[in-house]
């Protein structure tokens, strides 16, 4: 039987291996990553729609070059930018579940359930 300090079914071939604390830790900072940019995004979202709004149209060949490269990637990354946090914190919540469920079936001892596809 293991518990969270301990790695699970090392060594063994053909199984799969977890360090649950370390791939808990890990979890956590990626749902951290997704809280930390959603704390920020809709300010910074505020400030590039402020700015776009006192930009004078372009005039010359460069400016219109310029613009029209801007354009398509803010029209790529804004609704980008919206999806960090919420996909974040969905990849955080399903490792949480793994490690979880990964534990319970080593407690439950199934070796049928933590052989990996071969």
């Amino acid at each position: 039987m293991s518990d969270a300090t301990t790695p699970i079914d090392v060594g063994a071939t053909g199984d799969i291996d977890m360090l649950p604390d370390p791939t808990f830790r890990a979890i956590q900072r990626i749902f951290q990553a997704g809280t930390k940019f959603g704390a920020v995004w809709p300010g910074l979202r505020d400030a590039i729609n402020a700015d776009e709004q006192i930009v004078q149209p372009a005039t010359d060949e460069v400016s219109m070059a310029f613009r029209d490269g801007y354009n398509l990637y803010e029209a790529a990354v804004k609704p980008q930018a919206e999806r960090v946090q919420p996909d974040l914190h969905r990849a955080g919540t399903t490792g949480n579940s793994i490690v979880a469920l990964y534990l319970e079936l080593s407690h439950q001892i199934q070796p049928a359930y933590m052989r990996a596809l071969e």
